[in-house]
């Protein structure tokens, strides 16, 4: 379980994460439907079956926003290794790991 803070602080870091990934017209579609969404994605459990992962209020922001870290963490170890990455881009794996 997280509190209304934490649940607060999820949705700003979420906004924060599409600020530093995103420009022009993506952002600010990504804005009117995280804008739109607001209540539903602040709120929202990961999953509906409570003992899956995350199966609590403000959940799915929670577990969204993990997601999203350590897919950035295994691409910069991509990057590290010099792994082949050029099959995607940055913004594309931000893309995939919040939505």
């Amino acid at each position: 379980m997280i509190g209304a803070e934490q649940i607060k602080v999820n949705f700003e870091t979420f906004n924060g994460v599409l600020e530093a990934n995103f420009k022009g017209e993506r952002l600010k579609k990504l804005k009117i439907l995280t804008e739109t969404l607001k209540e539903r994605m602040m709120f929202a459990p990961a999953s509906t079956k409570d003992w899956f992962n995350n199966a609590f209020p403000g959940g799915y922001l929670d577990h969204v926003l993990r997601v999203n870290k350590i897919a950035n963490q295994l691409h910069n170890l991509y990057v590290w290794h010099k792994a082949n990455i050029e099959s995607y881009t940055e913004e594309e794996l931000n893309f995939v790991s919040l939505f």
